[in-house]
Formats: structure tokens, C-alpha cells, sequence
């Protein structure tokens, strides 16, 4: 089931801080481990396109996403550049 959530980011050209709506259905997980509260998934994140609503500037995300236990992200390591 997909997660959706929102990441803060500070705009890599105006520097005002944005909040990007992502979801889990939108990458890939490229490793699972089984725990104690159930699966952990990693996401890996290449080049993902955003843009910043006050500057309109494009840009990409790039990162990882571990969602634990199911449902919940964990770490949202992204970085825009």
C-alpha cells in the first residue's frame, strides 16, 4: 500500500523552504528486511523532478525513503539539487 506524504526541502536557487507531496508508488523499493514490526522498505530516489512554486526553478531530488514499520516513513534522507 502506497504512503503518501509531504518532504521540506529548502529551493537549491531562492532558498525559501517548500514542501513537495511524494508517494512511496512513485519509486521503487530496491531492499526490504524483515523486523520486528514487520517489513522495512528502502526507496532509492535518482533525479527525481520537482520545482519550487515561488521561483519556479526545476530541480531534482536524490536520496533515499525507509518506510518502518509499513505505513510509516522512518528516514527521509533527500537532498534537492
Amino acid at each position: 500500500m502506497p504512503v503518501n506524504f509531504n518532504h521540506s526541502t529548502s529551493c537549491p536557487s531562492c532558498k525559501n523552504i517548500i514542501s513537495i507531496p511524494l508517494s512511496t508508488n512513485d519509486f521503487l523499493s530496491d531492499y526490504d528486511n524483515e523486523r520486528p514490526m514487520g517489513t522495512e522498505y528502502q526507496y532509492t530516489v535518482t533525479d527525481y523532478p520537482a520545482t519550487c512554486p515561488n521561483c519556479k526553478n526545476n530541480f531534482v531530488l536524490n536520496g533515499n525513503i525507509f518506510e518502518y514499520p509499513e505505513g510509516q516513513i522512518e528516514i527521509s534522507d533527500l537532498i534537492a539539487e
